[in-house]
């Protein structure tokens, strides 16, 4: 079981995450509305529609009705929801919304097709898959800006900078390149623009982080216990001693063991992830009174959460695992708190349009390889997966749009020192003149600028959001 102290930390840390302490003076009511999309966007005889959902703030007139560009009217600034469901607080409690409020703009948040109550098709089945795609996405945003103009919420003459992270972080720069006439500067946080079958580097990333803060025992007494799981299943009967280490529901075969290593990593990224306690030294103290490898091993175990299921036992089942995947019904996988699971579309849009499965570095023994990921792709979607449909979906995305050195320019990249997504971004400015600037937080995890000013943001966080703003800014005076 976790320690106690480390499971008061653990909650502490989580309040200390949710609690936000607006600079702004004032938060201005949201309004939610909804407007008719195109289900295909490319298929000029099918002329169905669905409901996607957006939220708005503003506009936001400056003292005396001054502009703030050099159109004669503030921008619209559109926060793009990535692959999760959005809400009225992910406006209010963003920098896209301050961004909107301090060049006199209006802010809108953009639901992404498939996820939260942007629904387009009944079901998840692959033939209503085919319209979840990065290209349908990408036309959704295109005709979103229509919707805000002909309806009269963007004037002509407004200009529009996107905004997103992760996901839609890749498709805010994308935008701007595809639709330079309607997209005038993006702003790209962690965005993994680069597709790629699988990367390791995200747990290089965190074991160094881990590392850093403390010390390079702890490292060690990761990987020595990583090397005892590993040695301990390869003998004989491991199979049941590792059962018995972890509380597992059931001796693990052999793709229920790769399932456990993965499980495993969330003693080093949960750690690291929590920034505002120092999580890590807390850790690393439980590694350290551990006298023996087994009990290392069982330390990160606990660290990951082993011991805490309401079922009395930890399953690590491969099967179960991608149980929720294989149901195509909305509202069959639901989470416990009746949220619809999102595992079949996350998955999908891995294996058929840009990979980017984490697997383990060899610092993890070359565990969870990328052939796992892939076995889940034909387990749940059969016959019509293959590898060289996912490697031609790759090429396909990294030729169109560039990979990490797109022609662009006009858009903001942003990483984090400590972002395991930045071994997939935009490594550094694309051009002499700061027309694609990438902006690096220090020792920051990913997306750090996007949440609202706070009174806990370190330096590192505010100088970038105040670059971030500068830079839109001189966009902003510049000729389409």
């Amino acid at each position: 079981m976790p320690s106690a102290r480390l499971l008061l930390l653990l909650a502490a840390a989580a309040a200390a995450a949710t609690l936000v302490v607006g600079v702004l003076a004032d938060t201005p009511a949201v309004q939610a509305a909804t407007f008719a999309q195109q289900l295909d966007h490319f298929d000029a005889r099918e002329r169905s529609t669905w409901t996607q959902h957006y939220m708005k703030a503003g506009p936001f007139p400056a003292p005396g009705g001054e502009a703030a560009d050099s159109s004669g009217t503030g921008p619209a600034v559109i926060l793009l929801g990535g692959l999760e469901p959005v809400s009225a607080a992910d406006l209010e409690q963003s920098h896209a919304l301050e961004v909107a409020q301090q060049l006199n703009g209006v802010a809108f948040l953009l639901e992404h097709r498939f996820f939260g109550n942007s629904i387009p098709t009944p079901d998840m089945s692959l033939a209503s898959l085919r319209y979840l795609s990065q290209a349908q996405a990408l036309e959704d945003v295109a005709s979103f800006i229509a919707h805000l103009r002909a309806s009269g919420q963007v004037s002509a003459d407004a200009r529009v900078v996107l905004y997103g992270g992760l996901h839609a972080g890749s498709l805010a720069a994308w935008a701007r390149l595809k639709y330079p006439h309607l997209v005038h500067a993006a702003v790209a946080s962690s965005a993994p623009v680069r597709a790629r079958a699988a990367y390791t580097e995200w747990m290089d990333v965190d074991m160094r982080v881990l590392e850093r803060r403390g010390g390079s025992k702890c490292r060690r007494d990761v990987r020595e216990a990583v090397a005892y799981v590993d040695e301990t299943l390869r003998a004989a009967g491991g199979n049941k001693e590792v059962a018995k280490l972890f509380g597992l529901c059931a001796e693990p075969d052999k793709l229920d063991a790769e399932t456990l290593f993965q499980r495993l990593t969330d003693s080093v990224t949960g750690a690291v992830d929590i920034q505002e306690m120092d999580m890590v030294q807390e850790v690393c103290y439980m590694f350290d009174v551990a006298p023996t490898a087994r009990d290392k091993a069982q330390a990160l175990g606990s660290i990951a959460g082993f011991g805490m299921s309401d079922e009395g036992c930890e399953n690590v089942s491969y099967k179960k695992g991608i149980a929720a995947a294989l149901l195509e019904g909305w509202g069959q996988a639901v989470s416990p708190y009746k949220e619809q699971l999102t595992d079949r579309l996350l998955l999908f849009l891995s294996c058929f349009e840009f990979g980017q499965f984490k697997a383990l570095p060899a610092e993890w023994l070359n565990h969870y390889p990328v052939e796992i990921s892939l076995q889940k792709c034909s387990d749940v979607f059969g016959k019509a997966f293959s590898r060289e449909l996912l490697e031609e979906a790759i090429l396909r995305t990294n030729t169109e749009f560039g990979a990490a050195q797109p022609d662009i320019r006009r858009v903001v990249f942003v990483y984090g020192q400590d972002d395991p997504y930045a071994a997939l971004g935009v490594a550094e400015d694309l051009t002499d003149d700061h027309l694609a600037p990438v902006i690096e937080i220090p020792e920051a995890r990913s997306c750090r600028d996007m949440p609202m000013s706070s009174a806990g943001d370190t330096q590192g966080v505010k100088d970038a959001r105040e670059a971030i703003v500068k830079y839109i800014r001189q966009f902003l005076s510049m000729s389409p």
